[in-house]
């Protein structure tokens, strides 16, 4: 399970308190952030996991669709907000982004972030010099015409009533610099899949981008 196995170190880290801030930035953030206006927003990957008894993880299907879809919402409400221009990718950005394999690529950058910049296997430079990068998407931008890309990932599993929600989302600029990342994540016991969990956490881990500048 492409999810289940590393993102899980994030929201340990999370629901343990850390006092270090779970968003990340690149050293240029505060240069590159006053130029973006318009965020292309491509579909979040979610995935909504029960538990069987033996301990396998089940992908529920429909309800991780749905949770893509409310997610995605969410977040265009939350940045429209505060004056961002939302643009969600359409047919031709989805397909431009399949030939130069974007998402693809992410999902080992954002591998990597979990295990160095949060942890367990923290490299401390990773953490000071947020430094991760997909290579160009100025192409895809162009398409889109927007100034950068938001990317989202999000989790939630269900086992003997515990419920584990995370969600994390990165904004790339032109060049292909992850210039901020930001991880979110909640427990509770009520044993029940919940497409709204997601959202509310979806609203929280976009909080620190709306605001600029650090």
């Amino acid at each position: 399970m492409k999810t289940a196995s590393f993102f899980s170190i994030a929201l340990a880290l999370l629901l343990m308190g850390c006092s270090h801030s779970p968003d990340r930035y690149h050293p240029d953030y505060n240069a590159h952030r006053p130029a973006i206006a318009r965020l292309l927003i491509m579909p979040p990957e979610i995935d909504l996991f029960t538990t069987l008894p033996d301990g396998k993880l089940i992908r529920q299907e429909t309800q991780s669709q749905g949770a893509g879809l409310r997610t995605q919402e969410t977040l265009s409400d939350a940045l429209s907000a505060h004056r961002l221009e939302v643009r969600i990718a359409n047919a031709q950005v989805l397909q431009s982004e399949r030939k130069i394999g974007m998402r693809a690529l992410y999902r080992n950058v954002n591998r990597a972030i979990q295990l160095h910049a949060y942890g367990p296997q923290v490299f401390p430079q990773k953490s000071k010099q947020f430094d991760y990068g997909v290579g160009s998407v100025s192409g895809l931008l162009d398409i889109g015409k927007a100034d950068a890309v938001m990317l989202v990932m999000g989790q939630q599993k269900v086992s003997r009533q515990n419920v584990r929600t995370w969600i994390s989302a990165a904004v790339i600029d032109p060049s292909g610099q992850v210039i901020w990342y930001g991880a979110r994540g909640s427990q509770s016991n009520d044993g029940q899949l919940s497409q709204q969990k997601l959202c509310d956490l979806a609203k929280m881990v976009v909080q620190p981008f709306v605001e600029g500048s650090i």
